[in-house]
């Protein structure tokens, strides 16, 4: 199954694997320090990751009829660090690391086989320190990267909270399948304009 859910799910997945994320929710870390397991007895500080909505989302369909998608998936990992520290004190650099290491792990291997190009897609602000402006006043510094992603669509996701119809397909079903004969003078050669096209055989689904 390819879709863009399938995908979401997939991106969540492969980070996960290469970093630590304490939670994926659309607001700051609340703690200081992480308390997800595997962090031990060190103090590490808390993260959230962010999945913004995908951007400028298109589809189209390619010769042969496969519908390709494709949109801009952004993300924004966000640690907490205790407002005492001064701005010099906060790891920036390691942090910026962090984004490159993302970023160029994502370009050698692909998060996901529904993937057909991926290119990063350029952030203004990779590393962004900011003050929370609550009453702790603690440093907030988000990681962002974004990803320009292209994509096969191979079965729908449709949901019956949102569709009006009954009957929804579990996937693409294959209705026909044209095949298309060239014939060639002798000696055979596959340099173009040496063959021409002879018939065409169509085979439909029985059911």
């Amino acid at each position: 199954m390819s879709n863009i859910k399938s995908l979401r799910t997939d991106l969540r997945n492969w980070l996960s694997s290469l970093i630590r994320i304490d939670k994926v929710d659309l607001d700051s870390p609340v703690g200081l320090y992480s308390d997800v397991a595997g962090a031990g007895n060190r103090l590490l500080a808390a993260n959230t990751l962010i999945e913004f909505p995908v951007e400028n989302l298109s589809y189209s369909k390619e010769n042969n009829r496969a519908v390709v998608g494709s949109g801009v998936f952004r993300y924004s990992l966000t640690y907490r660090y205790a407002e005492e520290l001064s701005l010099h004190d906060l790891p920036i650099s390691e942090l910026e690391s962090l984004v490159e290491s993302i970023q160029a792990l994502a370009l050698i291997n692909s998060p996901s086989r529904s993937i057909r190009n991926l290119t990063i897609e350029a952030v203004e602000y990779p590393v962004n320190p900011r003050r929370d402006g609550e009453e702790a006043d603690d440093w907030l510094v988000s990681c962002n990267f974004s990803f320009n992603i292209t994509f096969t669509v191979t079965e729908l996701c449709l949901s019956e909270d949102f569709f009006n119809n009954p009957d929804i397909p579990s996937g693409f079903t294959l209705n026909s399948l044209t095949l298309k004969v060239n014939k060639s003078e002798i000696p055979v050669t596959t340099k173009p304009g040496t063959f021409v096209e002879d018939s065409n055989i169509t085979i439909q689904n029985p059911n």
